[in-house]
């Protein structure tokens, strides 16, 4: 960590910071973490002002020493690959590197409920998310499937309803973000003063109605949809060494592409059908930003409705 790199690298990272203001969605999302996780998960990557202008090279060095460590290291490596050779290099490399690190754990209850970002604007960005299954239960894949029939292509129920039927907003999509620990769907909307109260009611609708169940057909287009996608991002080796990764990671062991597929076509309507039905969407966040004028039932953000 050379020191002359250290204020070339602090306006980099302040500069990013400065860039969030000029991204409405992108200060949602951050907003959205920041009040849905309990701290310290709901740290934003891109770091805090005051740190940042404070920040030493000493201080980073001793951030260095120590945090970097190999207890629960990973190294996904994929491709055309030399396994024995790879062992070899690693072996080179990390040959008397020893510690570990203590995780960080809850430090307190996250606030959650509604919050508004008053900006002056012709545009109101909508931004919802609540928990869902870690990435160990069993049906953290029913709920991937549920939230792709509900807002994950442009023949989800959002954009049909929200978009095409109301034309309500310019964009409405919804993503589930399965993790080890801090799993959640975030619903993400961009619309107008206008419409932004009837925006987040009809969301919020469709999400109720999810919990009737979903069609047959709907089952066989999200199942066709995410295969695909499996398939597609099976074709990168970058996106493979990362899906590896990430299933040492929250799972505690590795999948083969065709278990992934396989994991998709068992899952039936039946199965589907009863998760949902006992689905409880629990405590959300929701963050608004934009003019004021949204009108928000909080009891339904809030679970209590």
């Amino acid at each position: 960590l050379p020191s002359e790199g250290l204020e070339a690298s602090r306006q980099l990272c302040l500069q990013a910071l400065d860039s969030i203001e000029d991204n409405p969605s992108r200060l949602v999302g951050v907003s959205l973490n920041k009040l849905h996780h309990p701290p310290p998960f709901n740290r934003s990557t891109y770091g805090e002002c005051k740190n940042i202008e404070s920040a030493t090279i000493n201080r980073l060095k001793r951030v260095h020493d120590n945090s970097f460590r190999p207890s629960g290291s990973i190294l996904s490596v994929a491709g055309s690959v030399d396994h024995d050779a790879v062992c070899s290099e690693i072996q080179t490399h990390t040959d008397g590197w020893r510690g570990c690190v203590v995780e960080p754990s809850e430090a307190s209850v996250p606030g959650r409920g509604v919050h508004y970002i008053e900006q002056d604007s012709s545009q109101v960005h909508i931004g919802l998310a609540f928990d869902a299954p870690q990435a160990v239960d069993s049906e953290s894949i029913l709920e991937r499937i549920a939230i792709s029939i509900f807002g994950g292509a442009t023949s989800g129920r959002l954009f049909t309803e929200v978009r095409q039927k109301r034309s309500l907003c310019y964009s409405v999509h919804a993503a589930y973000q399965v993790s080890r620990d801090h799993s959640t769907v975030r619903v993400h909307a961009g619309t107008t003063p206008k419409g932004a109260t009837e925006t987040i009611e009809v969301i919020l609708d469709q999400l109720e109605l999810l919990r009737n169940g979903i069609s047959k057909e709907e089952l066989s287009r999200a199942v066709t949809r995410l295969r695909a996608g499996t398939v597609m991002q099976g074709e990168s080796t970058a996106a493979r060494a990362c899906a590896l990764l990430g299933d040492q990671f929250t799972l505690g062991k590795t999948r083969t592409l065709q278990q992934r597929l396989d994991e998709l076509s068992k899952v039936s309507l039946e199965g589907v059908n009863a998760y949902l039905q006992k689905r409880v969407f629990g405590s959300m966040t929701l963050v608004v930003l934009g003019p004021s004028g949204t009108e928000v039932d909080e009891l339904r953000i809030s679970g209590s409705a």
